[in-house]
């Protein structure tokens, strides 16, 4: 069983990296549809570039290092100790796709996959440095995972960062959240064989980004060049979509009203 945090981020999905094929096309598609500026991410990290905006940064991204690499923004969890943390995912029916390896921000990061094949990443920050919680358009703001093995995710999350997955109370048989410490962090949806799900049908997870107009960043992706694989539609009090880039690496996009907690 994971040890009980001892800061705010551990055990919790805290950042979000864009393995993709043509970084430059990158850049240029989500600076047109957030606004984002790129910047290098530094000799120790070649390749690769740290999203900013209004000067802070909101996301990384950087070459593929397979083909085989899931078309989907990855979310990373964040970890105290990040060698800890890999022994209780193999230990768990998990495994260990990169590192651990040094991070741009002189923290620790590994590449792993779920008992069931979802792939995430693991994020140790350097000592005294944690990741600023965002609010606001652009910003990362949702994870979910997509399984057709809930009952092996909540064993495998359970044990390996002691999260807790209790049903949506708005919709108890089709939609989970995970919690930690009381506090919900990410969700789980069930797929099935006869769902019609838009992405790929393997488990994983998506990465979603906060926005003020779902439908008109919805239209401005399409312009881009860019698919909507799920149409702007209601959950809830929320507004969501799930989009591709002009890569086709999928994401979602959330409208969040003003107080909702």
């Amino acid at each position: 069983m994971g040890e009980k945090a001892d800061n705010p981020f551990d055990g919790r999905p805290v950042w979000a990296d864009l393995p993709t094929p043509d970084l430059e096309a990158a850049q240029w598609f989500y600076g047109e549809l957030f606004g984002w500026q790129a910047e290098p991410g530094g000799p120790e990290v070649s390749g690769r570039i740290v999203f900013t905006l209004g000067g802070r940064s909101v996301a990384t991204a950087g070459p593929t290092h397979s083909d085989r690499t899931p078309r989907l923004w990855r979310v990373y969890i964040g970890t105290n100790d990040v060698t800890t943390a890999v022994e209780r995912i193999r230990a768990n029916g998990g495994q260990v796709l990169r590192g651990p390896m040094n991070a741009m921000d002189g923290g620790r990061v590994a590449v792993c996959s779920d008992s069931s094949g979802a792939v995430f990443g693991l994020w140790q920050p350097r000592s005294g440095r944690q990741p600023k919680r965002r609010t606001g358009p652009g910003v990362l703001a949702w994870h979910e995972l997509a399984t057709s093995a809930p009952k092996e995710a909540e064993r495998f999350y359970g044990e390996v960062f002691n999260w807790e997955l209790t049903p949506n109370p708005r919709a108890p048989e089709v939609h989970f959240g995970w919690r930690l410490e009381g506090e919900q962090i990410a969700g789980l949806t069930p797929v099935t064989e006869t769902d019609i799900w838009p992405l790929q049908s393997s488990p994983h997870w998506l990465v979603s980004f906060s926005t003020s107009d779902c439908e008109a960043v919805a239209a401005r992706a399409l312009e881009l060049g860019g698919q909507v694989p799920i149409a702007p539609t209601e959950l809830g009090p929320y507004r969501f979509a799930v989009l591709t880039d002009s890569q086709y690496i999928a994401f979602g996009i959330i409208e969040i009203p003003p107080n909702t907690n």
